[in-house]
Formats: structure tokens, C-alpha cells, sequence
């Protein structure tokens, strides 16, 4: 009963999943910027908590060279973020990159020992393959690839967005006896 009297909630959340998507198709840039900057602030803050452990760990004579060090390169790292939002975008991009070869290798690898034991490794080769080009594009185009994977969030946003909508309309035409059945 509570769900279909809150169906308006749902549909909501559908319409604010949307206008997310349509800013973020629209102004890409700006969004991937503050995703770092948000992300640079966190780093940030967890440097300077990380300082601050530094500081009673050594009040205590506990090791405390790691935390230094940690506290030191989240500092720096969420200060990069926060200035240069694009170039830091574009290094973890990078590192997207990166992850998404070695992924296609290690998928290649495991379709080539699987071959003996299960028809079709075909799908995990081209899986491998994919992830490789992909790995490769993205470093020919780091800002490029930042782009594109916003679009691809914004794109999620926006068929969320339809689907929580079409959800909180048919949760509103359901009888009352049938979301308890449901619940129960």
C-alpha cells in the first residue's frame, strides 16, 4: 500500500534520472570536471585525516612512515583534482586504459586454456579483443574517452530515468490487493 500510494516518488526519481542525463549529454565536460573536483575534495580531506594519523601514531612511537606518505599523496593528488579536473580526469582514463588491455589479455588467455573444456570460447576471445581495443582507443584519446564515458553514464541515466517512469505509472494503476500479495 505504501508503494503505490508513493508511486509519484518513483516517477520522480524517473524525471530527475533524465535531466540528469540531458546535462550531462549536453555539457559533458562540465560534468566529467565535477566528478574529479568531488572526487579531488575527497582526496583531499583523506589526506589531511591521513596526516592527522600520522601525527598521533607518532605521538604513540607506532610506525607512522606509511600514513605519511599516504596523507601526503592524497594531498597532492586531491589538489591536482581540484585544479586541473580535465588532466586528472584524463590520467584516470589512462589508467582505465590500462586496466582494460591487461583485462583482454588475461580474457584471451583463459578462452585459449578453456578451448579444450567448453565450446564457444569464441565470445571470451572477442571479449578479449574488445577490451583491448578499447584499452587502446582510450589512450589515443584520453579526453575523448572521459567524454565518451560520461555518455555512456548519461546514456544509463537517461534509460533508468524511462524505466523508473513507466514503473511508478503502473505501480499507480495496481489495485491496492496486489502490492500486499507482492510485499508478503
Amino acid at each position: 500500500m505504501v508503494l503505490r500510494n508513493n508511486w509519484w516518488a518513483v516517477v520522480l526519481r524517473g524525471v530527475l534520472a533524465i535531466l540528469l542525463a540531458i546535462i550531462t549529454f549536453a555539457i559533458p565536460g562540465i560534468t566529467i570536471a565535477f566528478l574529479v573536483t568531488v572526487f579531488g575534495i575527497y582526496a583531499l580531506i583523506d589526506g589531511v585525516f591521513a596526516i592527522v594519523s600520522t601525527i598521533r601514531a607518532a605521538h604513540g612511537h607506532r610506525r607512522w612512515g606509511a600514513l605519511l606518505l599516504e596523507g601526503i599523496i592524497g594531498i597532492l593528488f586531491g589538489l591536482y583534482a581540484i585544479l586541473f579536473p580535465i588532466a586528472a580526469a584524463a590520467a584516470f582514463v589512462m589508467i582505465l586504459a590500462f586496466w582494460a588491455i591487461l583485462t583482454g589479455v588475461f580474457e584471451i588467455a583463459a578462452a585459449i586454456r578453456l578451448r579444450r573444456h567448453i565450446q564457444g570460447e569464441w565470445f571470451l576471445i572477442l571479449t578479449g579483443i574488445l577490451s583491448i581495443l578499447m584499452g587502446f582507443l582510450l589512450f589515443a584519446a584520453p579526453i575523448s574517452g572521459a567524454v565518451f564515458l560520461v555518455w555512456v553514464l548519461a546514456g544509463y541515466g537517461l534509460i533508468f530515468g524511462v524505466l523508473l517512469i513507466l514503473l511508478g505509472f503502473r505501480i499507480r494503476r495496481l489495485p491496492p490487493a496486489t502490492l500486499g500479495t507482492i510485499a508478503a
